[in-house]
């Protein structure tokens, strides 16, 4: 499907944020996300819901590693897409963080977070960082892809719009059961 020159990439919004794939917002989110300059973009088709189809010119997207979180702000709330490549792995072993912040401090929301966790891998962590996730009063578990543990030593203090989040490993380092 690609146009010669380009690389098709895909860029999906995560859970119910398929109205985040306009394309604005998506060159806006590659620009700030992966350096990804418009002149450097081709064809946008949507694939599906929440997904859409990029071309990006072959030497800039040789230099893209997928999966890539995207983290941006649409408006002036904190939104995030993901890069990912069709042949990106699907499934991977994942393992449970818990994130605690001080009392009264609202939650990090999606936007935030990734950009956080992708900051303190140093972008390596990419699409999978964040999956399913479950909140309570000052704290989350998130489930994130088992190679997250060999990227960070915990616990790890991530800065989040000025608070300080403390991630440790919910699980001990193993695998949800």
């Amino acid at each position: 499907m690609s146009t010669p020159g380009f690389e098709t990439l895909l860029v999906e919004a995560p859970g119910a944020g398929a109205g985040l794939l306009a394309p604005g917002s998506i060159l806006r989110a590659l620009a700030l996300g992966a350096g990804v300059r418009a002149e450097e973009v081709g064809l946008l088709i949507p694939v599906g819901r929440g997904r859409v189809a990029v071309d990006v010119g072959v030497q800039r997207a040789a230099g893209l590693s997928t999966p890539r979180l995207l983290p941006f702000t649409e408006g002036a709330s904190p939104a995030l897409l993901v890069l990912r490549r069709e042949d990106d792995p699907a499934e991977e072993d994942r393992v449970w963080l818990e994130l605690r912040w001080p009392a009264g401090t609202p939650r990090p929301g999606p936007g935030a977070l990734g950009a956080a966790l992708s900051a303190a891998t140093g972008g390596s962590i990419g699409a999978e960082a964040i999956g399913a996730s479950f909140c309570g009063d000052g704290w989350m578990q998130l489930e994130v892809p088992e190679r997250f543990l060999l990227a960070l030593e915990f616990p790890l203090e991530l800065s989040i719009r000025g608070a300080t989040v403390t991630a440790t490993t919910a699980t001990g380092g193993k695998k949800k059961p």
